[in-house]
């Protein structure tokens, strides 16, 4: 059976196996010679090909159907292309100071990999592409020039079996590969079909056929595809655009073969069950999930339908999308998070019109909460490690429980982290929302997150031992295998691992240790999630988190320990909120306005406020995607020494006056802490005994 028809037939889990023994697969140095022969010749073949189309004229239906864009193009193009023609346009972040224009010096030394990744992925070009689209022969022309100049200046050092981080740094690094294939797919699609009172020429088609048979080849290699990390799904977006674009090429229906089955396990190995994922970022989830719409698109259009398992796990995606973006429609919470966008406007615009194929709630919650129409409740995402205590009104507390950590990229020490705001006023902020380590370590420390920090130590999540997450439950922290690992996937690392790493998938990496749920419970007057995580080594850490009513929130920390340590129970708030401590109370102001008021009940735990400290131990920063630049906020910080320490904080929004007291009740030969809490005319009596939180009448 032909490669093409053996594709069409292929299931969604068969695909996945396909692609996971792929990716185990090691390609034979041997056949190097032989490999480029045929590369060769299939170029050859195809430019004749293109020729004889060129010669004749080309229609839509010569080419294949788009990928990502022009559906995903930024809607502010005439601004970038003005900023491009003017030498002003930002590649990554408005307030970067190198600005680019098109006329291109594409190896300069001292840019970040950041920005040499951006500059080399070509995306800045899509605008012009987009306009060339519209009937803009100019702009089309433009991207043309720069499009070419980049591969005659740019070219890969020896064949794609040859690739190694270490040579191809900035131009051939993997998701700059994949994000370029993805351009020039576009390209070559508008440049065939929409060239103006002209026909393609054949030698800029043949140039197009072989950067994307090198670009092809290279995206299908194991080494340069992250099994273990979002940029992953670029690699399976790069594959689909190019088979979907050069469908005449011999290699299209590979490209699309491997493609399909990376996104397979993508989904499977990388999203939690409950459709979270698992690298646990606000942004990546967005980010992710925009692509994993548009791969399940391409795959309905080209008729080789993806599983039945990745469509469920793309509407629950969709479902978690809709809490994280909570009552204000904007990201805040979590980590990598952006305020300064509506993600679902900006990555997500085109959800209403994914048809699933069967009554997707996830996909329908997103459409409500869109609208603003959101029901009080608490949603519990066991897996994917987050708890989310969603509003009746944008006026009532809303807050964020992050119940578990895993060593996945980018990850964050702030295990049992919890965030809560009402409505567009932020009260307990993620103090980076900014991709923190690019900012100053600090923001990748629990010092810099609403949790606990204990002493000088680090939060380090457990990983299964080697070809032991099938399920035996060995762990171990491995640190030489995880520099191994660091040094193999990092495209800007000078150093080469001695052997390929295994790759755990991220959810064999959700381990107890590094944080479960252990009890939780909802009504209309009180909801409470209790989780503990051990990243601490040798230490047992339990939070509770309750909102009471629609304006109390308790957090409750039990910590137990072999020895003595140093605690520091803290909490950040924005910036822009002036904090007052007297003893164990404090007020939040906005000017003289107050917004909220807090209380600490654990006794003899002195607190402080901290704000823009650098010395002895820096605490009290924070950062945004407006500025991207570090500025002082203030963190209130409970320090304490103990073997066993428990403390208890609430938070009361509004500017009335709270009273709470906190009195130890005997039970027979048990004992549990009763709150009493006073705000104006209510009264409430709040039982705590074990790491549950109960109303008493």
């Amino acid at each position: 059976m032909p490669m093409f028809n053996l594709v069409r037939f292929l299931s969604g889990s068969q695909r996945l196996k396909a692609s996971r023994n792929f990716r185990t697969s090691r390609t034979s140095r041997t056949s190097k010679i032989s490999n480029r022969f045929q590369v060769g010749l299939g170029g050859l073949f195809a430019i004749v090909s293109l020729m004889a189309l060129a010669s004749r004229g080309v229609s839509q239906s010569d080419v294949g159907s788009s990928v990502f864009y022009p559906d995903n193009l930024p809607d502010n193009c005439e601004v970038i292309n003005s900023q491009l023609e003017a030498g002003q346009y930002p590649l990554i972040h408005p307030t970067d100071t190198e600005r680019i224009g098109l006329k291109l010096q594409w190896q300069l030394p001292g840019r970040s990999p950041n920005l040499s990744s951006a500059l080399h992925s070509l995306r800045f070009l899509a605008c012009l592409i987009g306009a060339g689209e519209q009937g803009d022969g100019k702009a089309l022309k433009t991207a043309e020039t720069v499009l070419l100049d980049w591969a005659k200046t740019n070219p890969l050092e020896g064949s794609p079996q040859d690739w190694t981080a270490a040579n191809n740094l900035g131009p051939w690094e993997p998701e700059t590969v994949a994000w370029r294939a993805v351009v020039l797919s576009y390209f070559y699609r508008v440049y065939r079909v929409e060239l103006p009172d002209q026909s393609p020429d054949p030698a800029v088609l043949g140039q197009l056929v072989a950067l994307a048979q090198t670009h092809g080849d290279l995206l299908t290699r194991t080494l340069i595809y992250y099994a273990d990390n979002h940029r992953g799904l670029t690699n399976s977006l790069g594959l689909l655009a190019l088979g979907s674009a050069f469908k005449d090429l011999p290699e299209s229906s590979r490209w699309l073969e491997v493609g399909l089955g990376q996104a397979e396990q993508q989904m499977q190995e990388n999203v939690s069950i409950d459709g979270i994922h698992l690298e646990q970022s606000g942004e990546i989830h967005h980010l992710a999930l925009q692509q994993l719409m548009e791969i399940y698109r391409v795959a309905q259009r080209i008729n080789l339908p993806l599983s039945e398992a990745y469509r469920q796990r793309l509407d629950r995606m969709l479902g978690a999308s809709a809490l994280m973006i909570g009552s204000n429609r904007r990201v805040e919470g979590l980590p990598d998070s952006d305020p300064q966008q509506e993600m679902t406007s900006t990555l997500l615009k085109t959800f209403n019109n994914l048809d699933l194929g069967f009554n997707s709630p996830g996909q329908g919650l997103l459409a409500k909460t869109r609208r603003r129409e959101i029901t009080r409740g608490l949603h519990l995402y066991r897996q994917g490690g987050y708890s989310f205590f969603v509003p009746g009104s944008s006026k009532e507390l809303e807050a964020v429980f992050k119940t578990h950590i895993l060593n996945s990229p980018n990850f964050h020490q702030d295990a049992l982290m919890v965030t809560a705001r009402t409505g567009d006023r932020e009260l307990l902020i993620y103090p980076s929302k900014y991709f923190p380590g690019k900012i100053d370590p600090y923001f990748n420390t629990a010092m810099a997150a609403n949790t606990v920090q204990v002493g000088d130590l680090q939060q380090i999540p457990l990983l299964p031992l080697p070809n032991s997450h099938s399920g035996s439950g060995l762990i171990s922290s491995n640190l030489e295998n995880l520099l191994n690992r660091w040094v193999w996937l990092n495209p800007f690392s000078k150093q080469q691992p001695k052997l390929p790493p295994e790759v755990i998938p991220l959810k064999d990496r959700v381990l107890p240790q590094n944080g479960q749920v252990i009890a939780f419970s909802s009504s209309p007057e009180l909801d409470f999630v209790a989780a503990q995580q051990q990243t601490y080594p040798g230490i047992r850490h339990t939070r509770t988190v309750a909102r009471i009513g629609a304006d109390f929130l308790l957090v409750w920390d039990q910590l137990q320990s072999p020895e003595v340590q140093s605690y520091s129970q803290t909490f950040h708030f924005p910036p822009e909120l002036r904090v007052k401590l007297m003893g164990s109370e404090g007020v939040l102001r906005s000017g003289q306005d107050p917004v909220a008021r807090f209380i600490q009940l654990a006794p003899q735990v002195p607190g402080r406020v901290c704000r823009g400290r650098l010395q002895p131990r820096p605490c009290g920063w924070y950062t945004d995607s407006s500025t991207a630049r570090k500025q002082p906020t203030s963190a209130v910080l409970y320090e304490t020494q103990a073997q066993d320490q428990r403390f208890l904080w609430i938070l009361s929004t509004g500017g009335q006056t709270i009273k709470a007291r906190l009195d130890t009740v005997q039970e027979g030969v048990e004992s549990y802490q009763l709150v009493t809490l006073s705000k104006g005319d209510r009264q409430m009596r709040l039982a705590l005994k074990g790491a549950t939180v109960q109303l008493e009448k």
